[in-house]
Order: C-alpha cells, then sequence, then structure tokens
C-alpha cells in the first residue's frame, strides 16, 4: 500500500535517517574482514587555507576509514570556534571517536586525521611533518588560498614524503598492540605515483608568456619522476627571486648608466643567472651611489696628505697636534655636508672645514649654515632619496 508522502511525520523522516546514516558510518570502519581499523592509523593528510577554505587532501591509506565530507565540515567547524589559533601549538579535535589534529602556519592549516585514538607519537609524527613542509614551502605562510597559488609540486611531495618517511619508519605510527600484545597491523601507505604533468605543462606555459626560458624544465619532463619534482621546486624559487631582481633593475635605471643595464637586461629572462644579475646590480648599485652621494673633491690618501702639507699657512690651530697620517684618515671618514653654495666640507672635531683641496679656502674653518646627508633625505632631496635607495639595495644583496 502506498502512502501519501505528506502523510509521513517529518520527525520519524529525520529519526530514520539518523539511525541509516549511523549504520552506513559503522559499515564504513568494518573492512571486509568484519574487523574495524586499530587505533592511530594514519588516514588523511590536509592543507586548508584558512582565507577561502580551498583544502588539499593526501588520502594516506589505501582504505581511509574516516569519511572525507565529514572530516572537512569538522574542520571548519573547529576553525569558526577557534578563530585565535596560535602557530607553534598542535590542536586535537575529535570526529565520531577519530583523532585529528592541527596546527596553523600562517594563512594555511595543517591538519592530520587517524582512526579512532591516539599517543604522543602521532603528535610528534605530524609535527615533524608540519615542519618539513614549513621548510620546504615557506611560501605556504603567505598561500592567497587558491589553486594557482599552490607551489608547483607540492601535491607530489606530499606523496612522496609519506611514502618515504613510512619506508623508514619516521611518519607512520607506532603499530597498536592486538589482544594478547600482539602488535597490530602496519600502517597502509599509498602505491608510487606518477607525477603530476599537466600541472607541470600548465605551469610552464604561464612562465614561457612571461618571458622567462624554460629549458632545463623542458629537460626535465624527460627524466624520472624525482628529478622533476626538484627541477619545478627550485626552478620556482628562483623565479621569484628573479622577480625581485626585476624591481630592482627598475629602480636603478639612472642617467649615465644605459650601458650597465644594457648588459643586465637579457639577463633577466633566464633564472639560472640570479647569482649573476645579483653581482652586477651590487656593482652598479655601489657606482651609482659614488656619484650621487655627497663625495669631497679628493679622495686619495696621499694627494689628501700633500694638499695638506701644502698648505700656505699650516692647519687650523685647533687642529694642532694631529699626526698627519691620522688627520687624512680622520678626514675621509668624517660626516660631511654641503654649504648653500653647494660647496662640499667635512666636520673634524666638532668644526666644519672646507674639503676642496683645490680652493684657497681648503681647510678654513666655515660657520654658515651646513646641509648633512641625513637633513638631505629628510627634506626629501631626490639626490639623497636615491643615495638612500641604493644602500637599501646594497643591503638587499642575498
Amino acid at each position: 500500500m502506498n502512502i501519501p508522502r505528506n502523510d509521513i511525520n517529518p520527525g520519524f523522516v529525520r529519526e530514520t535517517k539518523d539511525i541509516v546514516d549511523e549504520t552506513l558510518d559503522d559499515l564504513k570502519k568494518i573492512d571486509p574482514g568484519g574487523v574495524p581499523p586499530p587505533s592511530g592509523i594514519p588516514q588523511y593528510f590536509l592543507m586548508v587555507s584558512r582565507k577561502t577554505r580551498f583544502i588539499i587532501s593526501q588520502p594516506l591509506s589505501d582504505r581511509p576509514a574516516v569519511d572525507l565530507d565529514e572530516i572537512l565540515l569538522s574542520i571548519y567547524d573547529f576553525m569558526e570556534e577557534q578563530p585565535g589559533l596560535e602557530e607553534g601549538n598542535i590542536y586535537l579535535t575529535k570526529l565520531k571517536g577519530d583523532s585529528i589534529l592541527l596546527e596553523t602556519f600562517g594563512a594555511t592549516l595543517f591538519a592530520q586525521t587517524f582512526s579512532r585514538d591516539i599517543d604522543r607519537s602521532h603528535y610528534k609524527s605530524f609535527h615533524r611533518a608540519v615542519r618539513h613542509l614549513q621548510k620546504s614551502y615557506p611560501q605556504l605562510g603567505a598561500w592567497d588560498g587558491t589553486p594557482d597559488g599552490v607551489p608547483l609540486g607540492l601535491r607530489m611531495a606530499l606523496r612522496h614524503y609519506f611514502h618515504l618517511t613510512s619506508e623508514q619508519g619516521e611518519a607512520a605510527a607506532a603499530p597498536i598492540a592486538g589482544p594478547g600484545g600482539t602488535p597490530g597491523p602496519a600502517t597502509p601507505i599509498i602505491a608510487r605515483y606518477e607525477p603530476d604533468i599537466q600541472d607541470c605543462e600548465r605551469k610552464m606555459r604561464e612562465w614561457y608568456k612571461k618571458g622567462y626560458k624554460i629549458d632545463r624544465l623542458k629537460e626535465a619532463l624527460h627524466g624520472d619522476w624525482g628529478t622533476l619534482v626538484d627541477t619545478f621546486d627550485a626552478y620556482e624559487k628562483d623565479i621569484g627571486h628573479l622577480e625581485q631582481l626585476r624591481e630592482r633593475v627598475s629602480e636603478l635605471e639612472l642617467p649615465g648608466f644605459e650601458e650597465d643595464m644594457r648588459k643586465i637586461k637579457p639577463l633577466l629572462n633566464d633564472p639560472s643567472n640570479v647569482d649573476e644579475i645579483e653581482n652586477a646590480l651590487a656593482a652598479m648599485a655601489r657606482k651609482a651611489k659614488d656619484r650621487l652621494s655627497i663625495r669631497i673633491p679628493v679622495s686619495d690618501q696621499k694627494s689628501l696628505a700633500r694638499a695638506i702639507r701644502d698648505l700656505p699657512v699650516g692647519i687650523p690651530s685647533t687642529l694642532w697636534g694631529i699626526p698627519l697620517d691620522e688627520l687624512v684618515d680622520e678626514f675621509l671618514s668624517a660626516e660631511r655636508g654641503l654649504t648653500p653654495d653647494g660647496s662640499v666640507v667635512v666636520k673634524l672635531r666638532g668644526v666644519w672645514y672646507r674639503a676642496d683641496s683645490r680652493g684657497k679656502q681648503f681647510m678654513t674653518p666655515f660657520s654658515g649654515p651646513v646641509r648633512t646627508q641625513k637633513e638631505l633625505s629628510e627634506s626629501g632631496d631626490p639626490a639623497a632619496q636615491m643615495d638612500q635607495m641604493l644602500d637599501d639595495i646594497l643591503k638587499g644583496k642575498q
């Protein structure tokens, strides 16, 4: 007999559905032999964007006993309830008796699920995996939560890591003792895999469109998968470095440095040239700094010593008693400034002196207003700002 749908009690329907769902969940956790999985078996390793909730999941078992959809919902709920998660702390949450460990890294949340209960060894293995990823992919801390923002080779590296560490007995949970003290079954690990060639080819097309040489990536596609992962990871890091170098090059496009730029720019399309570009930029920055800083008219020690020695009336009385070689050293390292007419002066023993050895006023005291390099910078003087920028570029050299 057919019963009209509107005659069924809604509460009865919900209760029946709950019973069925619970039964199905229990059946999922029982293998064909009827034995539920032992405690502490790794099920999934996940990375969740705290910005977009995008998830990367890596199964750690041939036949996970924990439902992935329920795991995701549980993690989302945990993130809602715990908005102030602190880096360096490991958190535990439960899902129907199964365990989920979580740890944050900037914009990324790492998580690993285990069947039933876990012990201290599981915390250690999870934390070890997190630290490995933080060290290998530091950019995950600022992940924008999009698929395109996922570091190239990350998924392959995950599978590679858990496969190798399982073989070495590092990341897999210790076997749980069964009845009578006998060891439980070993943790099942996924089989070897092939690299995601389509992902590699997509990245290669993007880099090629930006004008980068991809010859070494093409060669890596014909090698083994381990070489492929290492090559793409190294290339991606070099690309990030090269982007920074391109910005520094644009800052140094100054009049009078056209020849230097002509030599550097052809190097900017190949990540293999990062060291060569770094050295060329540092040399160019030093050259630009020498031209644009407050420079004394004479910087050669011998020429300066001769000019001081040849002063018609000798050095000012305030400097008497200072040995000539010491006075030369102090002169060259002294604070420098500019007078209102643009003449360079140096400060010796608290007094400003004219610094141009070619002029008649060389080494005579100056008592008028002086603008120092610091004051030029604070006033927004373009030359002083350029000098500070060049200092920053030189300090930025790795």
